[in-house]
């Protein structure tokens, strides 16, 4: 069977609602203040007048008639399974649409578990998941970090026994808010959305649209360290605790992510069995242009023997001292013999990067996932300082490094190199070709770390904590736009 329109969905729902109501108050097998309490938009969606469906089976009921104590035959509907009428199983669909089966799986088991009585710890809590980039995490091809930390939400959300429902837009989000809005614990949001939604009068509560999403349900989805969202940065949820990196910056919510399930099922690779290679860190040319000097690859093949490797899946790039001029692959500043191994699909690339002895960083990408697997399979990282304070330059909390978490680890695990260090740079390559190290994952990214994590985050009491933010906010200690709680 198909999967029907959220709209749809919502309007059968509620019709089945009412007839369940009766039947269950008349078998006593559905506790119907439960329903009451959890489902108070139904009577706001103006329903109209629809058939019961052929799956539902009508029979007799006797009862007392009320006027002179005889018996009366009652026409009531027979048991029925709700759960599996509304949201049946979809055994097959597209690859961009796989959200559509596991929405209508944790749809229907949480309807069954409320039927029934039995639902798990957490089962009848909902977190809406609605930032496009935790829905495309279900697609194995997509492999950027915002990807790697959603699919850790989702595996945390899955630990906790939560239900988590995925929206396809805003309109969406508020559909599903409104089917169960007591139940929806917060919604994972997208920043980039947040300007439609707070001009949408039907997104946000407010004293004229009541029934909206309260402003401090919504978690604002974002990789990097600047805060999003009229609430701030307890409404901010990040995957590097970078309050802790650099001075000055933001207190966001750090969730954080593992790469424990895409690691560990690679098999450790011994140092014997690896060559003598080094893997740059890139997937784009253009990265060459803002990296180390050329004659500094010159000088480390010469002096270590090695073997330079990349895997380049965009060879458009431009050149910063000549932006007019067109650029093909030769024009690229990559050392001269390095082998390209072209793109490759993400287990592929870690099983690729197992077989090497060091990964380099150029300055870029930022604060990537990659580092984090390539210690997970014992293979050290060389992270570039671009930038740092010249009077202390051993002051951590002052550098600008490729990767920002990193820069506080030490060798054999992570060589920091300052840019301009070619000697510092031949060392590092040198020392982690000879110094091996086995396979290693931070404390605070396994998986179990970020369960806890977000554990704390959802049983924050974030209503008393939106009060409080309004009442500064009405006494005039706090500047931010005032909401309806």
């Amino acid at each position: 069977m198909p999967p029907r329109s959220l709209r749809t969905i919502v309007t059968l729902v509620a019709t089945a609602l009412v007839v369940f109501l009766v039947t269950s108050a008349a078998y006593k097998h559905f506790p119907t203040e439960s329903i009451q309490q959890h489902l108070p938009s139904l009577s706001r969606l103006q329903v109209p007048h629809l058939q019961v469906p052929q799956q539902l089976q009508w029979g007799s009921h006797e009862t007392d008639n009320i006027h002179d104590g005889s018996k009366a035959a009652v026409i009531m509907p027979a048991r029925y399974n709700l759960s599996e009428i509304w949201f049946p199983q979809v055994e097959k669909t597209k690859e961009d649409r796989l959200w559509v089966p596991k929405n209508n799986k944790a749809l229907r088991e949480l309807l069954a578990c409320m039927q029934e009585g039995t639902c798990r710890p957490n089962q009848d809590k909902v977190v809406i998941l609605g930032s496009w980039f935790v829905r495309d995490a279900l697609l194995p091809t997509k492999f950027a970090g915002e990807h790697v930390w959603a699919r850790s939400i989702m595996t945390a959300l899955d630990n906790l026994g939560y239900t988590s429902i995925f929206a396809t837009d805003n309109t969406d989000i508020v559909r599903i808010y409104q089917m169960f809005p007591s139940l929806v614990s917060a919604v994972i949001y997208e920043p980039f959305d947040l300007d439609w939604c707070l001009g949408d009068e039907n997104c946000i509560k407010t004293e004229r649209n009541p029934w909206g999403i309260p402003l401090w349900k919504l978690l604002m989805f974002t990789y990097w360290s600047q805060p999003k969202g009229p609430l701030g940065a307890n409404w901010t949820i990040v995957p590097e605790p970078y309050h802790k990196l650099s001075r000055g910056a933001a207190r966001n919510t750090y969730v954080g992510y593992s790469v424990e399930n895409t690691c560990r099922p690679h098999p450790f690779v011994p140092a014997s069995e690896r060559t003598n290679s080094v893997y740059f860190l890139t997937k784009k040319a253009q990265w060459f242009f803002q990296s180390w000097p050329l004659d500094f690859y010159k000088a480390a093949e010469a002096a270590t023997g090695a073997e330079f490797v990349m895997g380049i899946h965009d060879v458009t790039a431009h050149d910063p001292d000549a932006p007019d001029k067109e650029i093909t692959l030769k024009d690229i500043p990559f050392p001269p013999g390095t082998r390209d191994v072209g793109a490759l699909p993400p287990s592929d690339f870690l099983a690729e990067l197992s077989k090497h002895k060091l990964l380099i960083g150029l300055g870029a990408p930022v604060t990537s996932p990659t580092p984090y697997e390539a210690l997970c399979l014992g293979v050290p990282f060389i992270n570039r300082i671009r930038n740092w304070d010249r009077t202390n330059p051993n002051d951590r909390y002052s550098w600008d490094a490729q990767h920002e978490t990193l820069k506080f680890m030490d060798p054999p695990y992570v060589y920091n190199v300052f840019r301009d260090d070619k000697t510092g740079f031949i060392d590092a390559i040198r020392s982690a070709l000879k110094t091996p190290i086995e396979g290693y994952v931070l404390a605070d990214m396994h998986m179990s770390a970020v369960t806890t994590r977000l554990k704390a985050v959802l049983e924050r009491d974030l209503h008393t904590m939106a009060k409080e933010v309004l009442d500064r906010r009405l006494a005039g200690e706090e500047e931010g736009p005032l909401f309806t709680l």
